[in-house]
């Protein structure tokens, strides 16, 4: 594992190291009441700042509990995540790198 976030609002993450070709981004987000919420998920590299390379990772409406995931295949480097939520709490996101 790359690293773990937990939360309950909106935030960048600090900088991780990528240094395989393929990783994936696994996150969960409960709704906190009953109306649907929505996390976003945008991915940054280091490198390039004003490009996100990976945008609306998880543009959804959440109407089930449960871990959703997405891979990505992005060249090694350092990145973060800049996490918008919105009626969830609390919400995980972890990156891990594929094997």
């Amino acid at each position: 594992m790359v690293g773990k976030w937990v939360g309950s609002g909106s935030r960048d993450t600090e900088l991780f190291p990528i240094s395989a070709e393929q990783w994936r981004i696994i996150w969960e987000s409960p709704p906190s009441g009953p109306k649907h919420g929505m996390l976003l998920i945008f991915v940054i590299r280091k490198e390039k700042q004003r490009e996100v390379i990976a945008e609306k990772i998880s543009n959804m409406t959440i109407q089930n509990q449960g871990a959703n995931w997405r891979l990505l295949s992005y060249p090694p480097g350092q990145y973060f995540l800049k996490i918008v939520a919105g009626d969830v709490t609390p919400w995980s996101v972890v990156v891990e790198e594929v094997e």
